[in-house]
This record gives structure tokens, sequence and C-alpha cells, in this order.
């Protein structure tokens, strides 16, 4: 064969091989891209009425979930669930937060109110409805009205822990740093309200607040064993922006 016979040979080999690599590479492009799109996103939003929705809806404004527990187990660990209330919203049991941010969020201007109660636990305690927070989970209130009980006719008389508190977390297998973040709230509290929005003397904790309301009474309100009127420059296991607790 000739020298030109033998290089043509070589050039259609070659342009074989090439033909299969490129055909190989989009073959593997495309099970990229379907592996891509099975990954779930962990970012979810949820609308959530208490007065007419229902869990087994999809979650959506025009079929919106009826509690924020519903739309937690909706959200894969690790994520961000959003949830947005539609209507006013009562918060009378612990709501276990494993591993997820949460955001609570009304429209801004809607003067919704997150409503918290008392409750009896199993040890026959009365506390607050509130958050615990497991495993580096994170709780957001946004543009609500937090409305804290009294505690005149509750039995047994509600006592100031680290349990009677919005955000908590678990003494022994809670996590290390516990965060509460608000953003445009209002907080309405009872005059004999007892309790705190955020406790753990385990935990590290922050308290963040943004253009959030607070009554002049609330002191000693804001983080357990955290007396009315401390410097929180003063404080080795808290920290927030708030200048006076």
């Amino acid at each position: 064969m000739s020298l030109e016979g033998k290089i043509a040979e070589l050039v259609t080999a070659t342009n074989g091989l090439i033909n299969t690599f490129i055909g190989k590479r989009q073959e593997i492009d495309k099970a990229v891209e379907r592996a891509i799109t099975t990954i779930p996103q962990n970012e979810r939003t949820y609308y959530v009425d208490a007065k007419s929705g229902s869990d087994g809806n999809a979650g959506g404004q025009d079929a919106p979930l009826a509690s924020i527990k519903k739309a937690l187990d909706l959200t894969p660990a690790g994520g961000v669930c959003t949830v947005k209330l539609l209507s006013d919203y009562v918060l009378d049991r612990a709501i276990s937060v494993v591993g997820r941010y949460l955001v609570v969020s009304a429209s801004r201007g809607s003067q919704i109110k997150l409503l918290i109660s008392y409750f009896l636990t199993g040890e026959k305690d009365a506390v607050i409805g509130r958050f615990i927070c497991y495993r580096g989970s994170s709780v957001e209130l946004e543009n609500v009205n937090i409305v804290l009980p009294s505690a005149l006719s509750i039995k047994p008389t509600p006592v100031s822990s680290h349990s009677n508190a919005l955000v908590c977390a678990s003494m022994d297998g809670g996590q290390a740093l516990l965060s509460l973040k608000l953003n445009f709230c209002s907080i309405t509290p009872a005059d004999d309200f007892v309790g705190s929005l955020i406790g753990c003397p385990s935990s590290f904790l922050v308290l963040q607040c943004n253009g959030v309301n607070f009554p002049k009474n609330f002191g000693g309100k804001y983080i357990h064993q955290i007396a009315a009127g401390t410097d929180p420059a003063t404080l080795v296991n808290a920290r927030t922006n708030l200048k006076d607790l």
C-alpha cells in the first residue's frame, strides 16, 4: 500500500476515534444532566392557613397546608423551609426543627399574628408553644405579631425554665449553637407572661433583631436566666445586637 493510502487509513481511523469520543462525551453529559435534575431542591416554600388549609394539600397559595409541622416534614434535611402564613396561627405545642432552617413569615403590613399558647408537657409542666432545635437548625420570624400569653389562669402555674422559651434546645441532646432571628416583628406580651424568647443554658445563644418593636416592660424575657437591664456585652454564652436586655 502506498504511503498516501496508509495516511488515508490513519486519518479515517482517527476520525472514527474522535467521533466515538464525541458520542461518549455527549452520553456522559446527558447522564450528568439527568442526575442533576433528579437531585431534590433543598429550599422549599409552603403557604399555611390554619383556618382553611389542609395538610393533605400541596402547600401552594391556592392549596395551603394547615400546619408548620407539615411544611417542615416536606422539607429535606439540611434545607430551608419558608412558611408563608395566610392567617393567624396558634402555636400550642412543641415543634421539632431538625436540621432545617425555618422561616415563618407574613406579608408586610398584614398584621398576621403568631399566637403563642401554654400547654401541658408529658411531665405536667405548663410551657409555651415553641420550636425545639436539633442538629444545626435555626428559626427566623418575619413580619408577624408575636402574641405571648397570660399565665393567670394556667394550672400548674408556669415557671421560668429553658424549655419555656419560644426557641429552645434540649439540654443534653440539643445543639451547641441556638439562634433566633426576628425581622420587622411586633412583640405583644401579656403583663403576666412567664417565659422568654430564647433559652438553653448548655447552648451558645444568638438573638438578632431587625426592626422589632418591643414593649417597655419586656426586660428579663429576651433570654432565659438573663435579668432585666443586663448589658449584653457582659454575657459569656450569648450574643445579640440589642443594646439592653
